[in-house]
Parts: C-alpha cells; structure tokens; sequence
C-alpha cells in the first residue's frame, strides 16, 4: 500500500500593509474622483504606492458596493464618520 503524500502548504510572505498615507487612513470615509471621471464614495481598504499613475488606492464604493481604485491626489475630502449611540 502506498504511502499518502504531506500536504504542507508553502509559506507565503506578507507585504506590509500601509495604514496611513499623507493624512488619509485605512477605513476613512472619503469623497473622491475616479478614472472615468464620476465622483464616488467609499471607505478606504489598501494603499498603492507603486503604481504607475501614482500613489493610489483601492476603496468599497457605497453605491455599487465593489471595490474600485483612485489615485490619492484625486481625494476630495474625508467625510466625518457620526457616532450614533443607541438609547
């Protein structure tokens, strides 16, 4: 009888995350451009420095509820996050 192969899965190496770039955050509210040229909506999920249009960055639009990217200098503002309590 022949003997079951391992299953060891290979160690992947994470890249660290960027958790603030020029003032903005991860999980910010922000109002921002994208490139086809329509204002969105969304909270910010990762930071991309290296790409080749520039510092950019992946958010959850609030309207279609996917993720979309944005370059950092097209940020038009942080929206205020309100903190409802529940009585």
């Amino acid at each position: 009888m022949a003997r079951r192969k391992k299953n060891t899965k290979p160690e992947v190496e994470k890249e660290p995350v960027i958790k603030e770039y020029e003032g903005y955050k991860l999980g910010d509210l922000v109002r921002t451009k994208v490139f086809s040229g329509k204002p969105r909506t969304g909270t910010i999920a990762k930071f991309y420095l290296d790409d080749k249009q520039g510092p950019a960055f992946s958010f959850i639009d609030e309207k279609e509820g996917r993720y979309t990217m944005s370059l950092v200098e097209w940020i038009q503002e942080v929206i205020p996050r309100e903190n409802k309590k529940r009585k």
